[in-house]
């Protein structure tokens, strides 16, 4: 047998549901397998993992299970239970479902892959009922007025629709299927929806290829899924091919078959050429399906039943792969976020030491706020005047920069030094970003290191760049003006330490400047050479009104909030190369599959309701 190509997950061209209504991401829907189709549209598992595909094409199975068998609006009452022929390659699918029914679905061929289409027979006054938007949704649909080799008008997945008028089958819908082990994706896709549909499966074989893998392992499917199972070994002429089939292949596939399901039953057709030999043979497998069609409700009840057993089983591999996958991405946008603390705290380390110019800024305009009304005036007023002489004195001279000039010196050198401790512990963060998904597993690691930016786009990330430099600016304002605040309402709330602060500033001021006078006869010649003396006796004196320790935390405070701004920066360019690309399950979508399939097992069948069935296609639109 030749193998069948690998199908692809999401084949655009049958894909069996239509999109969902706006807002179905967003409101939780009232029913657990519409809430279920809801999350599993928003389970995008992560790209590049040596699992994916497997993951992806049992997500897809999970999503048309629901869709096709327990979504609400699926069955209305009154229903024909719906029985497939399904098998391998020319094993005589068409040709036994054409005796046993006594009509016919299509012509038998001897070519393989004759039947590309789902070809269904109903009764003509139930067939409006497979003609509805929500049987097998997606579909095409076309009426067979005469026999013919029905293969799929188009590219799309087809549904096409004979009739008969034969009252024993009237509660019993027949399909017949494209080959289970056939090479075309969309062959295949069909003849699953079908098995997905089904209340009841004609498994048929033949002693050539009845113990195929793929053959056996949709035999254990339909089995799992509660379906009443008929195993048909066709052209039967080796009793030891019957014993082996009936003993073996049907005996193992029974026994992982869902609680609800009844033990399969064996048939054997034997090979009589010609039609009138094979309605003969197929005698025995006719009055089955009328059996089938007595209870047709029961066949329904059982087949929804093992649908939702089969659906928890099958999402157990996907839930624990997701759930692995959720944790190993968790844990990898941890460590990123660990290397943007780590950053953090050594840009903090490199940068403890530097000055801190802002608190100068902060003495100076709470000096002024200290103001004294008469030796402050005429301090100010003589220092105005004497200004030329002092500048050049003091500047030129005796070479001293201007106060306001080595402040910005100052701050300009803390600048730099601050820009540099940054691009290298930023180059560092980027660098080892890089080499995280080398500490992962195997399977995972090669995902990461394909969602990691390029190396000649994450290049430019290495440098902080004019914004964080403004980040930076913007805090240290900031910073001035809440001390400054900080200190007012310090004051204002407590009139002693603001009686102490002005003292020390008058014994300072008017001991400086009775001083000059017995020196120099006036006020601001040597004033700028005791500018150091100044600051000095200044800081001590806020040190002794508010405390050495407020200080420290201030400057702590500062050096601290830069460096958050820092990690800030980090964590942005490190999400940028190592998160933004990386794709993977939501959580929430994750949380809502998993809450909406424990729901959806245990739901009652009788709590299940009866939807209002969408209305049939128009005839007249019917080709």
């Amino acid at each position: 047998m030749e193998q069948r190509a690998k199908p692809r997950a999401h084949a655009a061209e049958c894909r069996s549901d239509p999109p969902l209504p706006a807002g179905a991401d967003s409101v939780l829907p009232p029913h657990p397998a519409v809430a279920l189709q809801a999350a599993l549209e928003r389970l995008v598992p992560l790209a590049g993992t040596t699992y994916r595909d497997r993951l992806l094409a049992q997500l897809d199975g999970c999503r048309r299970l629901v869709r096709h068998k327990l979504a609400p609006q699926v069955r209305a009452d009154g229903q024909p239970a719906l029985c497939v022929f399904a098998g391998g390659t020319n094993v005589g699918k068409t040709s036994l479902a054409n005796a046993a029914t006594g009509a016919v679905l299509g012509r038998p061929s001897p070519v393989a892959r004759a039947t590309r289409a789902a070809v269904l027979l109903a009764h003509e006054e139930e067939a409006h009922r497979f003609l509805r938007a929500d049987f097998l949704p997606g579909y095409a649909r076309r009426r067979l007025h005469r026999a013919e080799q029905p293969e799929a008008p188009d590219a799309a997945c087809s549904l096409l629709l004979a009739t008969h008028a034969d009252p024993e089958l009237r509660s019993l819908a027949v399909a017949d299927s494209p080959d289970i082990d056939s090479v075309l994706e969309q062959n295949h896709r069909v003849a699953e929806d079908l098995l997905f549909a089904a209340d009841a499966l004609v498994f048929v074989a033949s002693e050539e290829k009845y113990n195929d893998e793929v053959c056996v392992r949709f035999l254990e499917r339909a089995l799992r899924h509660g379906k009443t199972v008929l195993a048909v070994l066709n052209k039967h002429t080796a009793p030891e091919a019957l014993a082996d089939f009936r003993d073996h292949v049907v005996a193992a596939a029974a026994r992982g078959r869902a609680s609800s399901c009844p033990s399969p039953r064996v048939l054997a057709i034997p090979y009589r050429p010609g039609a009138s030999g094979l309605a003969a043979a197929a005698a025995p497998l006719a009055a089955a399906l009328r059996e089938l069609a007595a209870e047709a409700p029961g066949l329904a009840a059982r087949a929804r039943a093992g649908a939702r057993e089969g659906l928890a089983a099958e999402a157990a591999e996907p839930l624990r792969l997701l759930r692995a996958e959720r944790a190993a991405l968790a844990a990898y946008r941890e460590q990123v976020q660990a290397l943007a603390h780590q950053a953090a705290r050594r840009f903090a380390a490199d940068t403890a030491r530097l000055p801190v110019p802002e608190l100068e800024r902060v003495l100076a305009l709470l000096a002024d706020a200290l103001h004294l009304p008469v030796v402050d005036d005429a301090y100010l007023r003589m220092r105005r005047l004497t200004a030329p002489v002092r500048d050049f004195l003091v500047h030129r001279l005796l070479g001293r920069p201007d106060p306001a000039v080595r402040a910005a010196a100052r701050l300009a050198q803390r600048d730099r030094a601050e820009a540099e401790a940054a691009e290298i512990r930023l180059r560092e963060a980027l660098a080892e970003v890089r080499q995280l998904p080398e500490r992962h597993p195997s399977e995972l690691a090669p995902a990461l290191a394909a969602a990691l930016l390029p190396a000649a786009e994450a290049e430019p990330l290495g440098l902080p760049g004019p914004e964080f430099a403004a980040a930076l600016r913007a805090h240290a304002a900031g910073w001035v003006d809440g001390v400054l605040r900080e200190l007012h309402r310090e004051l204002r709330q407590h009139p002693a330490k603001f009686r102490l602060a002005r003292a020390l500033k008058a014994v300072l001021r008017t001991g400086i400047a009775a001083g000059e006078l017995a020196l120099t006869g006036s006020i601001g010649l040597s004033d700028a050479l005791l500018v150091p003396v100044l600051d000095a006796a200044a800081k001590a004196g806020v040190e002794k009104a508010f405390g050495r320790l407020y200080l420290e935390r201030r400057l702590a405070a500062f050096r601290a909030e830069r460096a958050a701004l820092f990690e800030a920066m980090v964590r942005e360019r490190l999400a940028r190369v190592a998160l933004e690309r990386l794709g993977g399950p939501e959580p929430q979508a994750l949380g809502a599959f998993e809450r909406a399939l424990e729901q959806l097992v245990a739901l009652p069948l009788e709590a299940e309701g009866s939807a209002t069935p969408a209305p049939p296609v128009a005839e007249d639109a019917l080709p």
